[in-house]
């Protein structure tokens, strides 16, 4: 027979590897930039609601293209980012559920949502490769595989509590003879079967389990600091890395960029769009 039953809380891993919080950090800046998005779109159609806005777009031969479903025109625009607004921001709610079949829905929305602004950038970098859209594709295409990655580990999640079952052993047994005693004796030292029992007052079984919130919500609280000074100390050596690498990118882009300029004002000049100041010496 089953002896007892415990409710027994499962240890939480530690912080995973850079890749794995790298992904979900641009899982979540994509979801907090699409909604910041959204909500100045709103804003903006409610100020002027027959106005047309696109987040992004692009012009070829006079003509200009708006990304798909992120162009909002008229009334209809303003209907269109509110019902946006609703679903994404519900989307995210239902992706932290401990229901499988909502956060499974949930993930599957956001993923669309981000194929759709990936596949955007995409389209029109081609119609017009500026710097800013031939850069903002390849950033949204990782913030895509963020997204699916946020997805993909999401999709099933194990239980936070285990049920442990714990079989008696036989040798542990007490004796016929001595069950009697064995109960009073467990009866008048334990205090959760005195409280069954009805030897304990309410009060004090009050207060115990009092007691017992106040430490739980004591030992939850020090795990939470101690996992977010993990994070933190974690986070240190990544940004000072990714800091030396960019160090050279951005010195390299300056010395092109101020060669580009100079190749440019040189050219300009050769071409007298920009007259040449010519500074006589006095005699």
């Amino acid at each position: 027979m089953i002896s007892a039953l415990k409710m027994k809380t499962a240890a939480r891993k530690r912080a995973g590897s850079p890749p794995h919080r790298l992904a979900l950090g641009g899982a979540w800046f994509f979801i907090v930039f699409s909604l910041a998005a959204l909500t100045g779109v709103m804003m903006a159609k409610f100020a002027d609601p027959t106005g047309s806005i696109a987040l992004y777009q692009a012009s070829e031969a006079g003509h200009t293209h708006g990304a798909f479903a992120l162009t909002y025109n008229g009334v209809l625009g303003l209907v269109q980012v509110m019902a946006q607004l609703v679903v994404i921001s519900a989307a995210v709610i239902m992706s932290l559920s401990s229901k499988d079949a909502r956060r499974r829905i949930a993930h599957g929305v956001l993923i669309v949502w981000a194929a759709v602004w990936m596949c955007n950038l995409i389209y029109l970098a081609g119609i017009e490769p500026r710097f800013d859209s031939v850069c903002q594709a390849p950033l949204m295409m990782l913030l895509f595989a963020g997204t699916g990655y946020r997805a993909l580990r999401g999709w099933r999640r194990r239980p936070a509590v285990q049920m442990v079952l714990e079989f008696p052993s036989p040798a542990a047994e007490p004796a016929v003879g001595a069950a009697d005693s064995l109960i009073s004796e467990d009866v008048s030292s334990s205090p959760e079967l005195r409280e069954i029992s009805g030897t304990t007052t309410q009060p004090q079984a009050g207060a115990r389990r009092m007691r017992s919130r106040l430490n739980s919500a004591g030992r939850f609280a020090r795990s939470g600091f101690a996992r977010a000074g993990r994070i933190a100390r974690g986070s240190v050596p990544i940004v000072k890395s990714a800091a030396n690498r960019a160090r050279p990118v951005v010195s390299a882009a300056g010395r092109g960029a101020a060669g580009l300029y100079g190749r440019t004002v040189r050219y300009l000049k050769d071409k007298a769009v920009i007259p040449s100041v010519k500074r006589s010496t006095a005699a």
